[in-house]
C-alpha cells in the first residue's frame, strides 16, 4: 500500500469512527423526553377521543330534542365505533410510532405498539366494548407506565363530559350557536 494511501486510510478510518459514534450516542431523544413526547401524544389523543363521544352525544341529544328519530350511529353504535373511534386510536398509533426512539429502544417500543395494535384491532373487531376494549388492558397500561409514559393509552374520566347531561347540553347549545349570523350580531351588539 502507498503511503499517501496508509496516510489518507489513516486520518479517514477515525473521522468516520468518530462520527458514526456519534450518531449512535445522543442521536435520538433519551427516555424521559420520549416518553414526554409520547404523553403529550396521548393527551391530544384522549382530547380527540373524547371529542369523538361528544360529538355522538350531542347529535342524540339534537335529534331528541327535535323530535327526530334516533341518527343511525345510535341504531348501529358498532358502525359509529367503527367508523369514528377506531380511526382515532389509529391516528394515535401511528403518532406515537412517528416519535424518534431513543437509542437502542426501538424493538421494546415497536413491540410496545404492536401490543397497542393489537388492542385496536380488538376494538373494531368487538366494537361494542367501546374504547374499554383498549382502556381495560392494564397489562398495556403498565408497559406503558413503565417506560415512563404517565397518559398512555388515554384514558377517559371517571364521569367524561360526554356523559354528563349539562354539559352535552352546554356543547350542543355552543355547536348551535352561529357567531355569523347578522341577527344574533345586531342583538349582541345594541345591549352593549
Amino acid at each position: 500500500m502507498s503511503p499517501v494511501r496508509r496516510l489518507l486510510l489513516a486520518l479517514v478510518v477515525p473521522a468516520v469512527l468518530v462520527g458514526a459514534a456519534g450518531c449512535s450516542e445522543g442521536g435520538g431523544p433519551t427516555q424521559e423526553q420520549y416518553a414526554s413526547m409520547a404523553d403529550d401524544v396521548c393527551e391530544d389523543a384522549k382530547e380527540d377521543i373524547d371529542g369523538v363521544y361528544m360529538d355522538q352525544a350531542v347529535e342524540e341529544l339534537r335529534a331528541s330534542l327535535a323530535g327526530e328519530g334516533t341518527p343511525v350511529y345510535v341504531d348501529r353504535p358498532d358502525r359509529w365505533v367503527r367508523a369514528k373511534v377506531v380511526p382515532a386510536y389509529e391516528r394515535l398509533s401511528s403518532r406515537l410510532k412517528s416519535i424518534p426512539p431513543p437509542d437502542g429502544d426501538v424493538a421494546y417500543l415497536s413491540d410496545l405498539y404492536g401490543d397497542l395494535d393489537a388492542r385496536i384491532e380488538v376494538l373494531h373487531r368487538r366494537p361494542g366494548d367501546g374504547r374499554a376494549a383498549v382502556e381495560a388492558d392494564t397489562l398495556l397500561r403498565d408497559r406503558f407506565a413503565s417506560y415512563g409514559m404517565e397518559t398512555c393509552p388515554p384514558k377517559a374520566d371517571e364521569v367524561p363530559d360526554y356523559e354528563d347531561p349539562a354539559k352535552v347540553l352546554e356543547a350542543l347549545q355552543e355547536a348551535d350557536a352561529d357567531p355569523a349570523d347578522p341577527a344574533e350580531e345586531e342583538a349582541g351588539g345594541e345591549g352593549q
